[in-house]
């Protein structure tokens, strides 16, 4: 999906990028843009969060603590019933999010 480069892979990580140690803690800077003009400017950043198969759009704004059709605004073509593809959860604050490297 072209959500990060592996330029910024070794910008931000400080690995050699072919000796990544298991269970790692890497810093993965995500590529994102909005090019609707009609998105609120409340919404400074939008999460890239991946659909898993027991998702619905109820329990996605449930753990965002949003309302589902502002949800749904921002993700139009979004199916999130067939648990896959990715949708954008908009937010008004940074967020940092830890993934662990399991190789």
């Amino acid at each position: 999906a072209s959500l990060t480069t592996v330029e910024l892979l070794k910008k931000f990580n400080s690995y050699d990028p072919n000796h990544i140690p298991v269970k790692a803690k890497i810093n993965v800077t995500v590529i994102c843009s909005c090019g609707n003009s009609q998105i609120s400017k409340d919404y400074g950043l939008f999460v890239t969060y991946p659909l898993r198969s027991d998702d619905t759009l109820a329990k996605i704004a449930t753990k965002a603590g949003l309302d589902e059709g502002l949800i749904q605004n921002f993700n139009q073509d979004a199916n999130f019933s067939i648990g896959s593809g990715i949708v954008f959860i908009p937010g008004r604050e940074q967020v940092l999010l830890r993934v662990q490297l399991l190789v």
